[in-house]
């Protein structure tokens, strides 16, 4: 139903801090009339903190940290009578990962970022691929074309959840530098 993507890095020469997150609404509803009307309702939420430091001009080591909250809200709904489950997960994602840069043209970027992780401390593994082209309009303004593919397989025995899902699509954005 709705998505949101924002994020924000603060770099110097020998180091960066940057902060990553992503809003997901999702929701779909089964109705038939005269019987069972029944509606499923999910928020994600995914907070990413990173530091990076640069091994070349063009390549950035990241070590970070994702958290995850997923809460899931499935109403049944006959007649008057209506039941409702909600379940809500929440869990962190340590991870390593890289991003690179190289610059074509004078006006132009290509971008990879990947990271893996989970370890087990969360999911049993988490990845993350985003590739993306920027278009450099001046010193501090750019557009960004990119597209993120997010995976994630977690599993919490000890209330049965499971989470296996590849979440992707394009993204859209604007680079201000100051």
């Amino acid at each position: 139903d709705f998505g949101f993507m924002g994020a924000y890095r603060f770099h110097e020469d020998t180091w960066s801090l940057g902060a990553d997150v992503i809003y997901l609404g999702l929701g779909v509803t089964n109705e038939r009339p005269g019987t069972v009307t029944t509606k499923l309702d999910i928020d994600q939420w995914m907070v990413e903190l990173s530091g990076g430091f640069p091994v070349r001009p063009f390549l950035t080591l990241l070590a970070a940290g994702r958290y995850n909250s997923l809460s899931n809200r499935l109403s049944s709904i006959t007649g008057r009578e209506v039941r409702e489950v909600h379940v809500t997960e929440d869990w962190v994602d340590p991870f390593l990962g890289g991003r690179l840069t190289l610059t074509p043209a004078p006006k132009w970027a290509l971008h990879l970022r990947a990271d893996i992780g989970g370890f087990g401390v969360g999911s049993d593994v988490a990845w993350q691929v985003m590739p993306a082209v920027e278009w450099i309009a001046s010193e501090h303004l750019s557009a960004l074309l990119a597209y993120r593919v997010i995976g994630m397989d977690y599993e919490n025995e000890d209330n049965g959840f499971k989470y296996d899902v590849t979440i992707s699509g394009p993204a859209l954005g604007l680079t201000g530098r100051f």
